[in-house]
């Protein structure tokens, strides 16, 4: 079942979908909430209660993943009667369910004045396009992931797609024969195989997966993306390894390119 946004609601998605949409979402408010969230099998857990959460709630339970995300843009933007505000504290249940209850009262009464879809509210053309990502901008996010990287907090660096192709561009990140890209390949199956879920169904259903795998030697589609995503963030991290062998601290300024 779909809501008006025409997207499938979290309680919908399969456990695994579930658990990676809200990384993704729940990284983005941290970072213009100041909240906190944990690292490692922390996270994991983490993210598992507030998915618990999310799925099971009466009121909330139908929500997007995209009405999550907006709820708390809505938020920011001191939309709601009250801004919540949760810097430097643990991303929790309390502080989502605030949020996410003021939006439901702010789109009731929303819908009660006008006939203009909700929609139209939250996706506004400047806010319905993707921030651009000039060169600057990207210079400075590759940047600060080299610095989380030498201080050895990859966990914390996220959206490595645009980067890593930015830096194939300037010929920063050098086309990589098939045969490192397959090492590179065959290292992310391992840990995509080997990688510590939440919870026992997700466990059993990559095991069961990579069971498939080594029999037909066949990758399903979606797997492969997310292999190469995961092959890309390898290759990103070995040229911050490179960079550092060589005593290069600024990116952009110590290197000739």
């Amino acid at each position: 079942m779909r809501n008006q946004f025409n997207a499938p609601m979290l309680k919908n998605l399969s456990e695994l979908e579930q658990y990676n949409q809200l990384v993704d979402v729940l990284s983005e408010v941290k970072i213009f909430t100041g909240a906190l969230m944990y690292s490692d099998y922390e996270l994991k857990i983490q993210i598992d209660v507030l998915r618990q959460f999310l799925t099971t709630h009466p009121k909330i339970k139908n929500f997007t993943i995209n009405e999550i995300r907006h709820a708390f843009y809505l938020n920011n933007f001191g939309e709601y009667p009250t801004i919540y505000r949760h810097f430097n504290r643990e991303l929790n249940a309390e502080f989502i369910g605030d949020v996410l209850l003021a939006y439901l009262k702010f789109k009731k009464e929303f819908l009660s004045r006008s006939q203009v879809p909700i929609r139209s509210l939250l996706y506004p053309k400047a806010m319905n396009e993707k921030p651009l990502l000039t060169e600057e901008l990207l210079k400075a996010m590759i940047q600060e992931d080299y610095e989380k990287h030498k201080a050895a907090n990859d966990r914390f660096i996220f959206n490595i797609q645009p980067k890593y192709i930015f830096l194939r561009k300037k010929l920063l990140i050098q086309l990589s024969s098939k045969a490192s890209w397959n090492r590179n390949y065959n290292l992310a199956m391992q840990y995509r195989a080997k990688e510590q879920l939440p919870s026992t169904v997700q466990n059993k259903e990559r095991e069961q997966l990579y069971k498939q795998i080594q029999t037909s030697g066949l990758i399903p589609i979606k797997e492969h993306r997310l292999l190469v995503a995961q092959t890309r963030r390898i290759i990103y991290f070995k040229f911050f390894d490179l960079l550092w062998t060589t005593a290069i601290q600024q990116i952009f300024t110590d290197i000739d390119y």
